[in-house]
């Protein structure tokens, strides 16, 4: 479990500082390969750190996004 804490830490960071939500093709499963994480321990701990699967939380943060894109510059995708 010691290695999913570590593999959580590093998806956050790939989401909040590396922005791997604004390719639309990167699947939670894609996440997991270029982490080299087990994508069930890796889900598991998300799942339970946020509420959500590794793909919501990945969708919510596009959407997220796509808001704060429209709402500051007019940008609809």
């Amino acid at each position: 479990m010691k290695n999913a804490f570590k593999d959580y830490d590093r998806f956050i960071a790939l989401m909040t500082d590396g922005k791997l939500y604004i390719n639309p093709s990167i699947s939670f499963h894609i996440a997991c390969l270029l982490l080299g994480a087990d994508e069930k321990s890796l889900g598991d701990l998300v799942f339970s750190e946020t509420g959500f699967t590794g793909d919501e939380l990945i969708d919510n943060y596009r959407q997220s996004y796509r808001k704060f894109l429209f709402e500051n510059f007019g940008i609809q995708l």
